[in-house]
């Protein structure tokens, strides 16, 4: 009934409890709800929470909570503080399972490595910080199928004979997204990194199957190489080498010489290189590279400083179909 003549129906009053009077006891329970309610560190969004402090004491450490959710699925949250590990997180068998920091203000420590995924299916890792004395890669990815690494503070320092990348990708790993990180290390990403653990049952050699990798708006601040897909590598459907930042890189920026399948390509484009060493190097059939600024900053030249280079690596007949074109190039 639609009511335009009514007179107002007055005040409408709402009533709630605001606490709770024991008269005999004086006792007083508040019953108001604050809002914003008290923050914790979790929400509904994690599915298990570490913190710093329960880490230290084993209490509830990160591969605990990996361990909880690695077969259910969830997200595993680290608060803020500093994580320590003796050895690196395993992720073994693992499905769709994120690991979440808050940024910056969350620091795995680690001697060798800090995340070991092997036959995972759907892991990310996500918005924190890695200190890796680099005896072995701080992400090492043997054999996965949809990973995520992304706004990752990365450094693996190198302390005497240890130059281990990274990220280290082996096996076969399919739809694998490494962007948006900040990388300090000898080697960013390196395929078949040699001081990967093996394990038993593992090829006596190793191999490289990239399948849609996509390397995309990383800073990588790297002594020898940023991105050195090389050896026993090979491409299937999309590789993409798109919008990252390689500074110093004494031997090469970006190397890809394995060798793709019919179909395959493979995208360098939008990179910004400012090294002492080469630029661009590829053998793969397939190849897009284009719209790089490719700056050498040596005081010295030498031969082997080549801005763009299209070579022979896994197939000796080289990249048959390429474009190379829009490339900005200095001091080589």
């Amino acid at each position: 009934e639609v009511l335009d003549r009514a007179p107002p129906r007055g005040i409408h009053h709402h009533f709630a409890r605001l606490a709770i009077w024991d008269v005999g006891t004086g006792a007083i329970v508040d019953c108001r709800h604050p809002w914003p309610p008290t923050a914790e560190g979790h929400d509904c969004s994690c599915t298990a929470c570490v913190t710093a402090a329960s880490h230290a004491s084993g209490q509830f450490t990160i591969q605990d909570a990996v361990n909880q959710v690695s077969q259910t699925g969830g997200t595993v949250c680290l608060g803020p503080g500093q994580y320590a590990l003796t050895q690196a997180v395993q992720l073994n068998g693992t499905r769709a399972v994120k690991i979440r920091g808050q940024g910056a203000a969350t620091l795995i420590a680690a001697a060798g490595g800090a995340f070991a995924l092997r036959n995972c299916i759907a892991v990310a890792i996500e918005d924190l910080a890695i200190l890796s004395l680099g005896r072995q890669p701080a992400i090492s990815v043997q054999t996965a199928l949809g990973v995520s690494l992304r706004r990752l503070l990365m450094a693996v320092l190198e302390t005497g004979d240890n130059r281990a990348s990274a990220v280290a990708l082996q096996g076969i790993v399919a739809g694998a997204q490494i962007a948006e990180n900040a990388i300090l290390a000898s080697t960013a990403i390196l395929a078949n990194d040699p001081t990967v653990p093996r394990g038993e049952g593992d090829e006596q050699s190793a191999f490289l199957v990239a399948a849609a990798l996509a390397i995309e708006d990383n800073l990588l601040w790297c002594r020898q190489r940023a991105v050195a897909l090389d050896g026993n590598v090979l491409h299937l459907l999309d590789t993409r080498i798109v919008g990252n930042d390689a500074i110093t890189c004494a031997q090469m920026a970006v190397s890809a010489l394995g060798m793709g399948l019919t179909g395959t390509s493979i995208t360098i484009t939008r990179n910004n290189c400012f090294v002492t060493g080469g630029g661009v190097r590829c053998a793969v059939d397939g190849a897009w590279i284009g719209e790089n600024k490719l700056v050498n900053t040596a005081p010295a030249r030498s031969d082997t400083m080549v801005g763009i280079m299209l070579a022979t690596g896994l197939d000796k007949a080289g990249s048959e179909q390429c474009q190379v074109l829009a490339n900005q190039i200095e001091g080589f």
